[in-house]
């Protein structure tokens, strides 16, 4: 432990599936706005959560707050395939 990191406490960190649109997009916006770092997860839109990545950095900015907001592509739609039940 470092002498920066003594006595602060990290943000929370909040996981939020399907944050590209809709209401997985407004769910994040409302994260970023009270601080938390995100991480964001999508299947297909890029241009959206790119969008949206920027846009919940820019709400926590607006709010006092700095950020870390990674996206992560998922892609579940050959996972009946590869997984077997145990």
């Amino acid at each position: 432990m470092n002498e920066s990191s003594v006595g602060r406490q990290s943000p929370p960190l909040a996981v939020v599936t399907g944050a590209a649109r809709r209401v997985g997009r407004a769910n994040a916006l409302e994260l970023a706005q009270s601080g938390c770092d995100l991480v964001l997860t999508y299947r297909a839109s890029d241009d959206d959560m790119a969008r949206t990545v920027d846009d919940a950095r820019q709400v926590a900015a607006e709010n006092g707050y700095s950020i870390d907001c990674t996206s992560v592509h998922v892609d579940f739609e050959d996972a009946p395939d590869r997984w077997q039940p145990v």
